[in-house]
């Protein structure tokens, strides 16, 4: 499915609808399979932003082909407003009130480092409704005021035939990494997490002074190993961080502890060679650990006072050790702060909607992407 430029006027004149009316317009134009959850927050600051570029004149062409309230797919990351042609991007933020020059210079940080893989020229702005400010963040990557010219000038740069699919743009190849099959690109920084790998990764760092381990699960496809590496990635920073593989070696895995002189990755093997290991680290961060063993249980049960951050998928268990010694209970005995990983990132959306709707036609959507489906 492919998402719709609108002309933000469209947006402006229907301001007047009712907010399940102004959805259910918004839906249309956008081209959406499911109704947003737009507020009237939203409906309100794009009406007054508008309003304000119409007040100097503005060409109402330069407002055309905008994507409103675009998500990546998979990952989850927002943006209210995005106009992109081969060369440049232009990002304005909305925000009804000022929520704090260090919010606002973080969401534009934030949406620079996921629009950066695009390699064009970026401009990013933050419209703020109720004072009518607006902030821009300069090639210093610092916030500075400016003001509604600003932005015409930047929306006078673009071409009108040059404007790529928007989904064709974010490949889920360049970011949904994996440090096992992907160690130059975990090294490097190119990849993203998902608003709920974020989420659990900074309740995460918020508890790494507390006694309790840490347990976080999900299902194959979760993410839960870029996870525990990014983790182990930040912690890396302050102190030295031992991540145990629970999987068989992997010469990523090298590559990824020659970079970081802080992360020590090591195998069950390791363990068996050196029992000391553990004793010689605060944080210890353990993947797969479905599949420990019970020489590391027993070192883990001898060293509580270290902080440990499990991840495990307790359903991927292969041997009948595995099965009968049942890890993840024994985790639960620890007492650990948990944490669930639900949504898969690494999925075909179209197959999934495809088999969302086979397996019961009442389910039937409009404007589905069947192109990579074939049936014999």
């Amino acid at each position: 499915m492919s998402y719709n430029r609108v002309n933000l006027y469209h947006l402006y004149t229907a301001s007047k609808l009712n907010i399940k009316e102004y959805r259910a317009y918004e839906k249309i134009l956008s081209n959406r399979y499911k109704t947003s959850n737009l507020g009237e927050r939203e409906k309100s600051s794009v009406y007054t932003l508008v309003k304000e570029l119409l007040r100097v004149n503005t060409p109402i062409k330069f407002l055309d082909n905008f994507y409103y309230s675009y998500t990546i797919p998979h990952i989850g990351k927002e943006f209210d407003l995005l106009k992109i042609d081969n060369e440049k991007i232009l990002n304005i933020e909305l925000k009804s009130e000022n929520v704090g020059l260090d919010r606002i210079k973080a969401q534009l940080l934030r949406n620079y480092h996921y629009l950066k893989y695009l390699s064009k020229e970026m401009n990013l702005f933050t419209f703020v409704s109720d004072s009518k400010k607006i902030y821009k963040l300069n090639y210093e990557q610092e916030l500075e005021e400016c003001n509604i010219n600003d932005i015409i000038l930047e929306l006078e740069k673009f071409i009108d035939d040059k404007y790529p699919e928007i989904n064709s743009l974010f490949k889920a190849s360049d970011y949904l990494v994996s440090p096992n099959t992907n160690p130059i690109k975990f090294i490097n920084d190119q990849y993203f997490l998902t608003s709920q790998q974020e989420y659990i990764k900074n309740k995460v760092l918020d508890t790494i002074t507390m006694p309790n381990p840490v347990k976080i699960t999900g299902e194959a496809g979760t993410g839960k190993t870029l996870l525990i590496f990014d983790i182990a990635k930040v912690l890396s920073k302050t102190e030295e961080v031992l991540l145990i593989n629970c999987n068989n070696p992997n010469e990523a895995h090298n590559l990824i502890s020659r970079a970081f002189n802080n992360i020590k990755i090591v195998t069950l093997t390791d363990i068996l060679e050196d029992k000391n290991i553990l004793k010689k680290y605060r944080v210890i961060l353990i993947d797969e650990a479905q599949r420990m063993d019970s020489t590391l249980w027993s070192l883990i049960s001898d060293n509580l006072d270290k902080k440990y951050v499990f991840s495990l998928d307790p359903k991927q268990v292969l041997t009948e050790e595995e099965i009968k010694s049942n890890y993840s209970s024994l985790i639960d005995k620890l007492n650990p702060i948990k944490y669930k990983i639900s949504n898969r990132i690494r999925i075909n959306d179209s197959i999934k909607e495809f088999s969302y709707v086979l397996f019961n036609l009442n389910r039937k959507r409009n404007n589905l992407d069947l192109s990579c489906v074939k049936i014999h």
